[in-house]
């Protein structure tokens, strides 16, 4: 561990915020797990150098804690403890993993059109399910807002120059 490093930890006001910063940027570099009695000696350390004003932190007493604290720290066996406490658990009641589905293909035009073949529509010989009731001309009340504004005429239209009375060629006639 490079001092020149612990000493820029130590003047951060930052990384001393608290402890897990502190920690975070002292072993920044590898994934150590230590024992309870690293990390309490580690905590002591922190709270040590944090109750001193920060223009007092950096001297020959703490620097020289601090190395007697990392010799007394076994980094072989934080690393092998990493290794277990960060690897996926192996355990026999394991969940089994879902399989990916894979997409489904969309139908092409001519599948959509012979599905759709298949199916009853209206109007291909389907009757209708409605059924609109008759009115009779007796049964509607005629009041102002179903009166007529004109008269209606019963008569059918007729085309201009043509007559229904019976004439000698077969039954119709010019008019003049």
């Amino acid at each position: 561990m490079n001092i020149g490093v612990v000493v820029n930890v130590i003047k951060s006001p930052k990384a001393m915020s608290n402890y897990s910063s502190f920690y975070t940027h002292i072993f920044s570099n590898g994934g150590f797990v230590f024992s309870k009695k690293e990390k309490k000696k580690l905590r002591e350390f922190y709270y040590v150098v944090k109750s001193l004003p920060p223009s007092k932190r950096v001297n020959l007493a703490i620097l020289g804690k601090f190395q007697f604290l990392m010799d007394e720290l076994d980094f072989e066996s934080a690393k092998k403890r990493s290794k277990g406490k960060f690897s996926k658990p192996v355990s026999k009641n394991k969940k089994p993993t879902r399989k990916k589905s894979k997409k489904l293909q969309k139908p092409t035009i001519q599948e959509i059109i012979q599905s759709q073949k298949n199916l009853p529509t209206i109007g291909m010989g389907l009757k209708s399910v409605i059924t609109v009731p008759k009115v009779r001309l007796e049964d509607v009340v005629i009041d102002a807002h179903t009166k007529q504004k004109k008269s209606q005429d019963k008569h059918i239209l007729y085309v201009a120059g043509w007559s229904l009375n019976d004439s000698e060629d077969d039954g119709l006639r010019l008019s003049d």
